[in-house]
């Protein structure tokens, strides 16, 4: 099994709650959900969708920015469980690939906070930086060039039902990341983790 991930970090959580809520008040209420998930990661810079959609929403441009300038205060921690999960995984021979929806801009920045990011084999596939998103097929398609896979021998896990969809359009098999716990218990997972 290969497993390609979305990296499991979790979303952004504010080290102030108020920043989250206000943040994403601003860009959920009065900007397209594209802006959360698409917009960011594969249509330019971060900082130009923030600029477009402050002209767009001018009475939420201090909380679209905040989201921006303050993305690094966001940034929640590892999933609990999964730092070991993906360890066990290693040690077992796993081969582990990622995906991500993240922004060219960001990536990085969570990369240097989160080391375990830097586990996977092959670089991963940011959006922002391939002008692709999932669910696209063409982000799965792109993965698996790059990474010399062929679909029946993977397990895609992600988060994201859609995401999940997407990759299963391309003939991959997936599953839906619910917890470490559950993601261990898969049966594709389990069967790397068994002991000889």
């Amino acid at each position: 099994m290969n497993a390609t991930m979305e990296p499991q970090v979790q979303s952004p959580q504010p080290g102030n709650p108020g920043l989250r809520r206000l943040a994403f008040r601003g860009l959920g209420t009065h900007c397209e959900v594209q802006y959360q998930s698409r917009q960011p990661d594969s249509a330019g810079p971060f900082e130009q969708a923030v600029r477009e959609r402050t002209e767009q929403h001018p009475d939420w441009g201090e909380y679209i920015h905040a989201y921006w300038r303050r993305w690094d205060e966001m940034l929640g921690g590892l999933i609990p469980g999964m730092e070991g999960l993906v360890g066990e995984l290693r040690a077992a021979g796993a081969a582990l690939y990622a995906i991500t929806n993240w922004s060219a801009e960001t990536f990085p920045l969570a990369r240097e906070r989160f080391p375990l990011l830097g586990v996977f084999d092959g670089a991963v596939v940011v959006s922002g930086e391939v002008g692709l998103v999932k669910p696209e097929p063409r982000i799965y398609e792109l993965a698996l060039e790059r990474f010399g896979l062929r679909p029946e021998q993977c397990l895609f896990i992600d988060d994201n039902e859609p995401n999940v969809a997407g990759a299963r359009r391309v003939g991959i098999a997936a599953t839906r990341f619910v917890d470490a716990a559950t993601l261990r218990a898969h049966p594709a997972v389990a069967a790397h983790l068994v002991t000889p």
